[in-house]
C-alpha cells in the first residue's frame, strides 16, 4: 500500500543515507511522498529534490528545529516553507556554529576520557569537510564504534552521549515562539514533532504546553508517529481536534541507527496516508492563503 513520510533524515544531519539515495529507498519502499526534515540544517533539500524530481515523486521541504521550554526540549518541524528566507538562513548559521562548538567542547571531553577524535575524524563520518558543521552526537557515536569502543549506538549514548555521561555536552536551542517565528517568516507550516518526547509523559502538563505552542503560533501536531501508541495517538488527535491543528505524521526514519524502522511504516505499526499530506497542504492555506 502506498505511504508517504513527513519526518525523515539524511547525512546532512543524523541519517545514514544521503538525501538522493533517501528518496530512492523511499521511491522503492513505495512511499508517494517524502519530507526531508534534518536537525537545524536544509543544507539536503536541493539533493533530495532534484532526485524526487527526477522520479517524478512529490517531495515537501522540512526542517527539524531544536527548540527549549521551562520543562525542557522540544523539536518542532517546518514545512513547505522557502529555503531561500533571510530568518531561516540566519538561524540555521546561528545553529551551525553552535553545534560545531558543542562537537570541540565533545571532542575535548573525550580526550579528558583518554578516547581521541579528531575534527577530520567528525568531519569523514559526516560526509566531508563541508559537511562538519552539521556533524552531532550519532557521529561520535559511529567512530566510537569504529574504534570498537562499543557495540552499538545504544551502549554509545549509555556510556559516552547521552544526557548526564561523561561526554555529553548540551545542544543550543531556540525559544519556541522565535523557532516558530523563524518557519513563519519562510511561509512555513510549524509542527510539534513526536509530542511523546516533549519534555513530559503527564497530559495534563502535555496539553498546558500544547496550548502555549498555539499561541505561539503552532500549525499542527505530529500524532502518528513511530514510538506513539494507538492511545497516545488518539490523544494528540483529541488535542489537535481542540485547537484545530493539522494532524501529521512520520516515522523519524534514520537509516542504520534505527534499523528497526521502516521508511513509511515505522514499525509496521504506521498507516501514514496521503490525508497527511493535505492536512499540510490546508494548514498552509490557513495560514498565508
Amino acid at each position: 500500500m502506498a505511504s508517504v513520510d513527513l519526518h525523515t533524515h539524511s547525512t546532512a544531519s543524523d541519517g545514514s543515507l544521503t538525501p538522493g539515495e533517501l528518496v530512492d529507498y523511499a521511491y522503492e519502499a513505495g512511499v508517494v511522498a517524502l519530507a526531508l526534515t534534518d536537525h537545524d540544517t536544509i543544507d539536503g533539500l536541493r539533493e533530495a529534490e532534484a532526485e524526487a524530481r527526477r522520479l517524478k515523486m512529490e517531495f515537501i521541504p522540512g526542517v527539524e528545529l531544536s527548540m527549549t521550554t521551562a520543562g525542557g526540549s522540544v523539536h518542532v518541524l517546518g514545512y513547505s516553507f522557502d529555503p531561500a528566507s533571510p530568518d531561516l538562513q540566519a538561524a540555521l548559521r546561528r545553529f551551525a556554529v553552535r553545534r560545531y562548538e558543542r562537537n570541540l567542547k565533545i571532542i575535548e571531553r573525550f580526550a579528558g576520557l583518554g578516547v581521541r577524535i579528531t575534527e577530520e575524524d567528525l568531519a569523514r563520518q559526516a560526509g566531508g569537510p563541508e559537511r562538519l558543521m552539521n556533524a552531532g552526537r550519532p557521529h561520535f557515536a559511529r567512530l566510537l564504534i569504529e574504534q570498537r569502543l562499543v557495540g552499538n549506538f545504544e551502549e554509545a549514548f549509555e556510556r559516552y552521549l547521552g544526557k548526564g555521561k561523561p561526554a555529553y555536552a548540551p545542544k543550543s536551542k531556540l525559544d519556541p515562539e522565535e523557532g516558530i517565528a523563524v518557519i513563519h517568516a519562510a511561509r512555513g507550516v510549524a509542527v510539534l514533532a513526536h509530542p511523546k518526547y516533549s519534555g513530559t509523559q503527564n497530559r495534563e502538563e502535555l496539553a498546558t504546553l500544547v496550548e502555549q505552542l498555539v499561541q505561539a503560533g503552532l500549525d499542527g501536531l505530529e500524532c502518528h508517529y513511530t514510538d506513539h501508541t494507538p492511545e497516545e495517538t488518539a490523544f494528540y488527535q483529541e488535542l489537535a481536534r481542540r485547537h484545530a491543528l493539522a494532524v501529521t505524521g512520520g516515522t523519524d526514519f534514520h537509516g542504520s541507527s534505527t534499523p528497526e524502522t521502516r521508511l513509511g511504516r515505522g514499525r509496521d505499526n504506521l498507516a501514514l496516508s496521503y490525508d497527511l499530506v493535505d492536512n499540510l497542504r490546508a494548514a498552509h492555506y490557513r495560514r498565508y492563503g
